[in-house]
């Protein structure tokens, strides 16, 4: 009969521990239930902040903006400029010169110094851009080598040609001003076929698998586009 009462009393207890925990699980299992609702509010909020930018994106970073990268550019939310509608880009590239072809540890870049290809743009008439670097981004899979996306779509390489406004003498003088810098990307998709324009690239890459190689690019030609 001790044993029993022992028993009884036991699950008497536990019996009071459940329905003191009992509103702390009814609150939790709402908060479950509100989950939902609160992710919608903060990727609403996140929206706000980057404005046109996916916010997937820019999670990892420590402040949201616009001017984070990598970015996903999410058509559904992203407005086409007006001054964009009739734009044109002029560009004058050498068909010959050198690059140092330098691994940063990150990617490879083609740094070009001493030449006259330049860029001008229709909607910034006032501002002439000289050709500074070029740099690429891959990866093993032909659809994760790109470092932007297209509503979270990759593509197997990019291509950023870097531009230096003329008006500041240095790369590190431009980067702190709005219009110092303009970089166009180019999404590059995997092809069985060689090519001819990447070929002299392609070649040297052997040469610099290693940060801190460097090498010296003789391009004997690039095309206009």
């Amino acid at each position: 009969m001790a044993f029993l009462s022992q028993l009884q009393g036991g699950f008497a207890q536990l019996k009071q521990k459940a329905e003191a925990a009992a509103p702390s699980i009814a609150g939790s299992l709402n908060q479950l239930k509100e989950a939902p609702k609160l992710v919608e509010s903060a990727f609403k909020s996140g929206l706000t902040k980057v404005k046109l930018d996916s916010l997937g994106k820019v999670l990892n970073v420590p402040s949201l903006g616009r001017s984070q990268s990598p970015i996903d550019i999410v058509p559904v939310i992203t407005a086409f400029g007006e001054h964009l509608q009739n734009a044109h880009f002029e560009v004058a590239y050498e068909s010959t010169g050198e690059f140092k072809a330098v691994n940063d540890g990150n990617s490879v870049w083609l740094l070009r110094e001493g030449n006259s290809s330049e860029l001008a743009i229709s909607f910034l008439a006032e501002e002439q851009y000289h050709l500074d670097a070029v740099n690429f981004h891959w990866a093993t899979e032909p659809m994760n080598g790109s470092e932007h996306t297209i509503g979270g779509v990759g593509y197997a390489g990019e291509m950023h040609l870097i531009h230096r406004n003329t008006r500041f003498a240095t790369m590190a003088d431009a980067l702190k001003q709005p219009n110092g810098v303009i970089a166009i990307a180019v999404f590059l998709n995997e092809s069985h076929d060689d090519s001819p324009v990447f070929s002299p690239f392609i070649n040297l890459l052997p040469q610099i698998i290693y940060k801190g190689n460097k090498r010296i690019l003789d391009v004997r030609r690039i095309r206009n586009y």
